[in-house]
């Protein structure tokens, strides 16, 4: 008997609820798809395997952290349907039941809502992951061959376990309350007056104003400080203080939003009193005062949602817009010291007592880059150019080599060998000139406003002065392959100035003779069998440690793998911006639709009376529509508003990695706000005026 009163308990929930359950399924749908994502690679054909494993490794992790929010939202709202349960729970007592037969129902009820929503979404996220291996092929442009249905094992039990704990502190909560709660109060449940929260209106605007006070000041202080590593003069503690400006205004002004607007409306008398004006406006007051502190957390976690996926897209739209451009040869060999003069280094012979006889690959060009450090006291660095021009320097490159340590520098001759490599015009410079060679497009916006600004330095004996207003950005200011661009700027000097300066880093560019294919298989011999503290092959970095022991960085990198990196990094960031913002957005909107849908069925009666006083049922169904409308919009604006702010700040480091297109990230995260979020107020609102078209009909039969 317990057990069909536990079925039957669920399939009536389910008709008032179905929103709830419908989340807890794609929950479990989303959770298992994308921790799918690590075996894709048996299916594609590609070098994409140990990305893949490194990408499935990143998203096991963010499933955890993602579990606890979704399990703590999805705990919040299974608290507001046992709050309307509390008169049934006290009915099964009232008619003989013993407390543990109620605590039993509720356990079967629990563990059958479970099983059913884990079930449903495990089915769900199986046919999502066979979609999502062909948007991961996409993605790495990768063909999928071989293809089979397939059942990720490890992916169920990740999902399994997280579903476990869920459910788990659901039953001990729910069991928790039954315990707890008299008898009496479970039967006047119904009849308990809602908790306003806060009454006193006087009091509610002040806190309003803290509220928005709180905000500002914490605008305020990101926009002037920025983030701390990427802006100087911000620290940790100060980005702390913000972050703690944010919560706490966040949750003061929804404190007081209830007294706030009940005050503005009662000013406006023929407002007030206009048709349901006055009802809506204090049934939205009970609402906000009585969920005041979910709605700050609901506002909280869409705007990390709205924010992770703005950047991430954001991101992924600069890395793909330069991805070509950072490795613009077919390969390139490296050997790098910060301490060590490489000037005795010769790497075409490295790679010739390695196995490689480049002559056979294809043609190449050695250049050496210098360091400034030995021109100019100090190098010449960013900081220097700003003190010299008074030009601000590019947000996020306050700890980049070129403010750190310097430009880099390149003698005429090397840089118009890699030029003639390329197939570019060769540059020329007079005996007291230079030039900058820079494709970052923030760092290259900064050079051409200190070039036109005639910016000069001395050494050497020398007073430098630019050759051209602006930089050097085409192929030949990339100096290595590479999966995104660190170079920050390199000057171009007279042969006979960088020739007196030590060597940091000696550099061969490879074009192949013979495709792509034949090209990389003729340069695994220093590619392959990597060590723990290079990439480049044990021989190859044993020739070049032959040639001088100080040199300890020894790399190859073919343009293949640098954009087979770079190509994995951004699918990295699309699973995240994906993952994250569809699970908390859903989370959210589940909250939010429980929340709504319980206090219409609080309602219900107030609604049967307006009926039965002659009130027209469209200003019944609009005052449903503009309470659940304005409860949902409540947190997404202060989410937005949040947002926008620290967009703000953040594009600003984004834009280090090449051009952002806002339009298009913001288009992409608005329309997942839209399909989700959306979609659920309006399903919920569906629900609402089903809720009380049932509640206006009972009246109509009683008459």
């Amino acid at each position: 008997m317990l057990a069909r009163l536990a079925l039957g308990n669920v399939r009536r929930s389910a008709r008032s609820y179905t929103l709830y359950f419908v989340t807890l399924a794609l929950g479990a749908a989303v959770f298992y798809a994308f921790n799918t994502v690590s075996m894709q690679a048996d299916f594609l054909e590609s070098n994409a395997s140990d990305m893949l494993e490194s990408i499935g490794d990143v998203l096991s992790g963010v499933t955890v952290f993602l579990a606890v929010v979704m399990g703590f939202l999805m705990v919040y709202a299974n608290s507001f349907l046992m709050r309307r349960r509390k008169q049934e729970l006290g009915l099964y007592q009232v008619l003989g039941m013993r407390r543990g037969q109620v605590s039993a129902i509720l356990a079967m009820e629990t563990l059958l809502v479970g099983l059913v929503s884990f079930a449903v979404g495990i089915a769900a996220g199986v046919l999502l992951s066979q979609l999502l291996l062909f948007v991961t092929s996409g993605l790495f442009e990768a063909t999928v061959s071989h293809y089979k249905f397939f059942f990720s094992v490890d992916a169920f039990r990740m999902t399994a376990v997280c579903f476990a704990v869920t459910f788990a502190v659901m039953l001990a909560l729910n069991l928790a309350t039954l315990r707890r709660v008299r008898l009496v109060d479970l039967m006047s449940a119904r009849r308990a007056n809602e908790k306003n929260g806060m009454r006193n209106l006087p009091l509610s605007f002040a806190l309003f104003v803290a509220g928005l006070a709180a905000v500002v000041a914490a605008y305020a202080r990101l926009t002037s400080q920025g983030f701390p590593g990427f802006t100087a003069g911000a620290t940790q503690n100060d980005f702390l203080v913000t972050t703690a400006l944010v919560v706490a205004g966040t949750v003061l002004l929804f404190f007081g939003l209830a007294g706030t607007v009940t005050v503005v409306l009662q000013r406006s008398a023929r407002f007030w009193w206009r048709d349901l004006h006055a009802f809506t406006a204090r049934q939205i007051a009970s609402r906000v005062n009585t969920t005041c502190v979910s709605l700050a957390v609901v506002s909280l976690v869409l705007f990390l949602a709205l924010t992770s996926v703005t950047t991430g897209m954001a991101i992924c739209t600069a890395m793909n817009g330069q991805l070509d451009s950072y490795a613009p040869v077919d390969a390139t060999l490296n050997a790098s010291s910060f301490n060590a003069d490489l000037s005795d280094v010769n790497l075409v012979e490295a790679a010739r007592m390695a196995g490689v006889d480049l002559n056979e690959v294809g043609t190449f060009a050695q250049m050496r880059v210098r360091s400034t450090q030995g021109l100019a006291d100090g190098g010449v660095t960013m900081q220097s150019m700003v003190d010299a021009t008074g030009i601000e320097a590019p947000a996020g490159y306050e700890n980049a080599y070129a403010t750190t340590m310097g430009l880099w520098a390149m003698s005429l001759s090397d840089f118009n060998a890699q030029r003639t490599l390329l197939g570019l015009d060769p540059v020329s410079l007079g005996a007291d000139q230079y030039l900058i060679a820079c494709r970052m497009d923030a760092a290259s916006d900064f050079y051409n406003k200190v070039l036109a600004a005639g910016y000069a330095f001395e050494g050497a004996g020398r007073t430098f002065r630019p050759a051209q207003g602006a930089v050097v950005d085409d192929a030949s200011a990339q100096l290595e392959n590479s999966a995104n661009s660190t170079d920050t700027g390199m000057l171009v000097l007279p042969d006979d100035v960088a020739d007196g300066l030590p060597t940091y880093d000696v550099l061969v560019k490879v074009r192949y003779a013979n495709g792509t294919s034949a090209g990389d298989a003729a340069l695994a011999p220093l590619t392959q069998g990597q060590t723990t503290d290079s990439v480049g092959s044990d021989a190859f970095v044993d020739a070049v440690n032959a040639q001088d022991p100080d040199a300890p960085i020894s790399f190859a990198v073919t343009r293949t793998a640098a954009l087979a990196e770079g190509t994995g990094v951004t699918a990295l960031i699309v699973y995240l911006a994906l993952y994250i913002g569809f699970v908390l957005v859903v989370a959210c909107a589940a909250i939010m639709a429980v929340q709504q849908l319980s206090s219409t069925s609080d309602a219900a009666g107030r609604y049967r009376t307006l009926h039965e006083l002659g009130c027209p049922d469209r200003l019944i169904f609009r005052s449903v529509r503009t309470q659940s409308g304005l409860m949902f919009a409540a947190p997404l604006a202060v989410a937005l508003a949040h947002s926008i702010c620290a967009l703000a700040a953040v594009l600003k480091l984004v834009a280090t990695f090449g051009y952002v297109d806002l339009g298009q990230t913001a288009a992409f995260a608005v329309a997942i706000f839209i399909v989700a979020y959306g979609g659920y107020f309006v399903a919920t609102y569906r629900a609402e005026h089903g809720m009380v078209r049932r509640a206006t009909a009972r009246t109509r039969r009683t008459v």
